[in-house]
């Protein structure tokens, strides 16, 4: 197993419709108020089918890298960021729906594109997670704080920081595993992770009623058969800050403590993320992290995806 990505070099420059297929993508378009009331309604897949069918040809690809042995996929200049803004949304949200189920990100306002920038403005009080920040992200999973994280995540770049920093991290289960396996009570520590469930804070953005005053927190083991790991290390101890480190006990506290040892032990592979590229990852195998930046005007656009049924 390998968390390099597999990538598929589509054409010497950014995808485009058929003048047709464009024609129908702005009508179909403008019969939304907005590009976020259209993500939760819209049949991508089944446009994708019927206009566009080289989407569906590669979204088939992709869907074989993610789940073989690669685990990611990375698509360079596939689409132009400084087109259309509607246009390059719905062609992002055309791919990823051909790849799996759209999962809501923000239950409050039901984006399914969520854009990861630190550019955004929040009321004062509001504690700004990974997406909302410029600082180096761990090594995590995403959604670790649902009950079910969605198996796919694709992030594609707007723009990269000119400062060169937010290079992507990207990091399989298997080698951390192995890693766990060779430290000092890692085979117990790796018993504990698969058996305790571990309180994950919520982060305010992505609540029910996004307020730092009433916290959600769920509990879920690290360790699983699937995902194969749910991780993220700010999460957990912020939600060992609302329900006490005794919920957990100590044996299961110096689990998690050795299990992000073994994390920073390993040697993840780096990618360097350019305007018009699009990385997919498979979230229920690899974790992926961040280097810090400064630039301000970076811009990803963030979509979730679940398995479909008929994909399994």
């Amino acid at each position: 197993m390998s968390s390099s990505p597999c990538i598929i070099e589509i054409a010497d420059r950014p995808f485009e419709p058929s003048v047709t297929a464009l024609a129908r993508i702005h009508d179909s378009i403008e019969s939304y108020p907005t590009i976020d009331a259209m993500s939760a309604a819209f049949p991508f897949r089944s446009f994708a089918s019927s206009e566009i069918p080289e989407i569906s040809r590669l979204a088939e690809s992709i869907r074989v890298h993610l789940d073989g042995n690669e685990g990611s996929v990375l698509l360079p200049h596939v689409l132009n960021p400084s087109s259309d803004s509607k246009v390059m949304r719905f062609l992002l949200l055309t791919i990823a729906d051909c790849i799996g189920t759209l999962s809501i990100t923000d239950y409050k306002n039901k984006k399914i594109i969520w854009e990861v920038t630190p550019a955004k403005e929040y009321p004062e009080g509001h504690k700004r997670t990974i997406s909302e920040n410029n600082e180096v992200a761990e090594l995590h999973t995403d959604s670790v704080y649902r009950h079910n994280p969605e198996r796919y995540v694709a992030l594609f770049c707007v723009h990269r920081a000119d400062d060169g920093g937010g290079t992507t991290k990207l990091l399989d289960a298997e080698t951390i595993l192995r890693k766990l396996r060779e430290l000092p009570n890692g085979p117990e520590s790796e018993q504990l992770l698969r058996t305790h469930e571990f309180p994950m804070r919520v982060p305010d953005s992505f609540t029910a009623i996004q307020n730092s005053g009433q916290p959600e927190v769920i509990k879920s083991t690290v360790l699983s058969d699937s995902p194969q790991v749910r991780f993220r290390y700010d999460s957990i101890i912020e939600g060992l800050s609302i329900m006490g480190e005794e919920s957990i006990g100590e044996d299961a506290m110096h689990a998690l403590d050795t299990f992000r040892i073994a994390v920073s032990l390993c040697a993840p592979d780096l990618v360097t993320l350019e305007s018009g590229d699009l990385l997919l990852v498979n979230n229920h195998r690899l974790i992926h992290g961040r280097t810090g930046f400064i630039d301000s005007k970076r811009l990803l656009l963030r979509v979730r995806m679940h398995q479909r049924e008929e994909s399994v």
